[in-house]
């Protein structure tokens, strides 16, 4: 009969509670090293993004590129619809064509609604088909409390999401189109003659700052993703619902600050390490080890008191075969009792089924002992 088994793997130092840190309606803070939430205000709250909204059109865009269906040097016919909205703009002309990368630039840098729509137009047809697209993408990336009628983030009830589902976002972003992400730290961009600066605060004050996006109307207050990052360190700040621009740079300031020097990741188990074994019945080989294949690494307050409780949970025996790589078990990260993460781990070696003969002599020796 297989049991359920685990083991306590070691205590480490944590962080504490720091609700208190922003007067932001909803905030999140995530390492994406350790991949863990270090600080979380009202995140699962549906929020309007404003034009947060732009880093899923980006998305899409980066995605259509990776794909092959356009190029930084397509070029899109600007509409009327394009070139006559309102609010922030990159001044592009109705019916001239514009390059992929220009619109980009205007939309990241410049947060142009006029870009986000002649991109939207240009990938889906018209805006309205491309909110659709943006749906489907929010599904796929996991992003399960979100909805968008646009791809601006003009202001509508419809249109919301939350901090935590711009975290997903924003991570994916990160990680899935590394060639295009400096874009996102430029701090100026001249189109028609009119050069604009990028709105995100933290890019001026040289703490390791490159990216994202800001966002402002006035149903949804000052917003701002925020990723900044220390050596191997990066984090995805999110706050929303601030009253000024003013209140938006110090709040984001203070709280990239609080979590960038006063926090450190530490490494407590490496890609590859024995965590122990498991018996296999009716193997060819008695038993497999367990190990894990990234390092894990867990984000912890400088000098904290506090402890993080780990876990190895496994079942035994396993049974014959096994391959290696195969995922056996699971190591379950505990802050002040609450489970913050779960780690898979895997199978080290195979173990194949025992031979026949030796199966033969297996069950006549169990029948013997009455097992």
């Amino acid at each position: 009969m297989k049991k359920l088994k685990f083991i306590w793997l070691f205590l480490i130092l944590s962080f504490s509670n720091a609700f208190a840190l922003t007067s932001a309606p909803q905030a999140i803070v995530y390492d994406m090293q350790s991949k863990q939430v270090l600080f979380e205000k009202d995140s699962s709250r549906r929020m309007y993004p404003a034009s947060m909204t732009k880093i899923m059109t980006a998305y899409i865009v980066l995605d259509s590129i990776k794909t092959g269906n356009i190029t930084m040097n397509t070029k899109f016919r600007i509409s009327s619809k394009s070139s006559k909205k309102g609010g922030s703009r990159m001044f592009i002309r109705q019916g001239s064509s514009v390059s992929v990368k220009n619109l980009m630039y205007g939309l990241i840098i410049q947060s142009g609604n006029d870009a986000a729509i002649a991109l939207a137009e240009g990938i889906s047809g018209t805006e309205e088909s491309f909110a659709r697209l943006m749906n489907s993408y929010a599904k796929r990336l996991g992003m399960n409390n979100t909805n968008f009628v646009n791809a601006t983030g003009w202001p509508d009830k419809k249109h919301y999401t939350t901090s935590k589902d711009l975290v997903k976002l924003s991570v994916r972003l990160i990680h899935d189109f590394p060639e295009y992400y400096h874009i996102w730290a430029i701090k100026s961009f001249t189109y028609n003659n009119i050069k604009q600066f990028n709105r995100n605060p933290l890019l001026y004050k040289n703490i390791g700052a490159d990216g994202l996006k800001t966002g402002h109307t006035e149903i949804s207050g000052y917003g701002l993703v925020g990723s900044v990052k220390r050596n191997d360190r990066r984090l995805i700040i999110v706050l929303n619902g601030m009253r000024s621009k003013h209140e938006r740079s110090r709040e984001s300031l203070n709280i990239a600050q609080e979590f960038l020097f006063n926090y450190e990741n530490k490494k407590v188990l490496k890609a590859g390490q024995v965590l122990g074994k498991i018996p296999v019945h009716l193997g060819n080989v008695q038993e497999v080890p367990i190990v894990s294949k990234d390092d894990l690494i867990v984000s912890t307050k400088v000098n904290s008191p506090d402890f993080v409780q780990t876990k190895l949970v496994y079942q035994s025996p396993l049974i014959a075969p096994v391959k290696k790589g195969q995922q056996i078990g699971i190591i379950k990260v505990m802050q002040n009792g609450q489970k913050d993460k779960v780690i898979p781990v895997y199978a080290g070696t195979d173990a194949g089924k025992m031979g026949l003969f030796k199966r033969m002599i297996y069950n006549v020796k169990n029948f013997i002992m009455g097992s």
